[in-house]
């Protein structure tokens, strides 16, 4: 997926290191949220 691969690659460039897993936090109502409408982050603890 295109948001994990642009933060990983921000992540090596700037000397950062992953504490823990990712993790998506779903905060959309999934029934009326349209396909290209966001619906969730990815974190990443660093």
């Amino acid at each position: 997926m295109h948001a994990y691969d642009t933060v990983a690659q921000w992540m090596t460039r700037n000397d950062k290191k992953l504490l823990l897993g990712c993790r998506e936090v779903y905060w959309a109502d999934w029934v009326n949220t349209a396909d290209d409408q966001p619906a969730f982050d990815v974190a990443y603890p660093f």
